[in-house]
């Protein structure tokens, strides 16, 4: 099984930066690999210390569940309150997993934006490159 290496991560993290630059937002940027360990973070000048905490979070929450932490936040705007008990879920928009020859091997978080859906865009773009 193909997992995610540094090359890509930082590749990941230089594709979200430039995202996040064109939407005038600093962000915090995680990825993680398959088992949900971190293999690079970057956190933008300008950025909020939290981002750190949470951009990981979002990372782990989608490669643990194979799905964008969207699933979840948009579940919670439906009234499925019984997310929040689930294991290490975080229901913000900007967890994406990265997928590889139909194969979870690692995921993105992004966290700084003016909404979790800014989050949510500038990390979908970052995963698309991981195929490029």
């Amino acid at each position: 099984k193909k997992g995610i290496t540094l090359p890509e991560a930082k590749k990941l993290i230089a594709a979200a930066e430039d995202a996040a630059t064109k939407g005038n937002a600093h962000r915090g940027i995680a990825v993680l690999d398959e088992g949900g360990h971190l293999v690079a973070f970057e956190r933008m000048d300008g950025a909020s210390l939290v981002t750190v905490e949470f951009a990981q979070a979002k990372a782990k929450t989608s490669v643990l569940y194979k799905a964008p932490t969207d699933v979840f936040s948009d579940g919670l705007g439906k009234g499925r309150t019984a997310i929040l008990g689930l294991p290490e879920v975080a229901p913000f928009g900007g967890g994406f997993p990265l997928i590889v020859n139909g194969q979870v091997v690692g995921a993105i978080g992004c966290s700084g934006g003016n909404t979790p859906t800014q989050d949510s865009e500038v990390c979908g773009a970052a995963a698309k490159t991981l195929s490029k």
